[in-house]
């Protein structure tokens, strides 16, 4: 099934959760970027990463298929400083000359042609130049696991299909279709975080399958999230460490 995120555009910029100062630095040293590095954002989305690695001095792209999304991270980008392209990922050809690197940070795991995407990759990137594929496990995640599969589950959706987002066939495919690639390493990093409930909630039903079920079922969904939250915390807020996956290889 095909994610369209014009469905739930603003609530997703709105609700998703806020790029550390960590991700962006952590990007620049496995790439070895410098200023005026090319940097390639498949899948950016309302465009967070992006803008945070172009106020780095990087040249940035960024490539989302919603064409909402694209609006509002165009929007924020008052300077100018990312080229906003709407478009899917495995279709992209840069016009710029060679990339120093690609990265899809939460968003690899929606393309359709995942193959088609790492395939376009190498043959872009130049020498030595990287491509990334990221996640975070997020605080919330463990002590809230009960309650989110139960409410998913009230609406026919099972949240245990869910682990499909950390890209477990990201070094098969690199290993598989392409024949300039290093091996894929994985690199990890924790941050403490602090969320509220309701944020949470609002993230969870403007993601990945929920962008196709109706508005009013997002909504019941939403405050069944809230109610469920709020009885197992008890406070407004919830604070712990979450854990950032960069899954990457360089191109020989």
């Amino acid at each position: 099934m095909t994610t369209d995120f014009n469905h739930t555009a603003e609530d997703y910029h709105v609700a998703v959760p806020t790029i550390p100062d960590e991700l962006p630095e952590k990007l620049l040293r496995l790439g070895n970027l410098r200023a005026e590095s090319m940097v390639v954002e498949l899948g950016c989305g309302s465009g967070h990463l992006a803008l945070a690695l172009a106020t780095k001095g990087m040249k940035v792209i960024g490539i989302d298929r919603s064409a909402k999304l694209i609006g509002i991270a165009r929007s924020r980008d008052t300077s100018h400083v990312v080229e906003w392209i709407t478009g899917r990922a495995e279709e992209y050809i840069p016009t710029t000359g060679l990339i120093d690197m690609y990265v899809a940070f939460e968003a690899f795991h929606l393309f359709e042609d995942k193959s088609a995407a790492i395939i376009l990759a190498e043959r872009h990137l130049r020498p030595g130049g990287t491509l990334c594929v990221g996640w975070c496990e997020y605080h919330w995640e463990a002590p809230l696991k009960e309650e989110i599969a139960e409410a998913f589950g009230c609406i026919g959706l099972p949240w245990g299909d869910w682990d499909y987002y950390t890209c477990p066939n990201f070094p098969g495919l690199v290993a598989e279709r392409c024949h300039s690639m290093s091996p894929v390493t994985l690199t990890t990093f924790e941050v403490a975080t602090r969320t509220n409930l309701r944020q949470i909630a609002a993230f969870l039903t403007s993601i990945g399958k929920v962008t196709n079920i109706s508005l009013e079922r997002r909504m019941q969904l939403r405050r069944d999230l809230e109610t469920r939250f709020f009885s197992r915390v008890g406070a407004d807020l919830l604070s712990g460490e979450s854990k950032y996956y960069l899954s990457w290889c360089k191109r020989c």
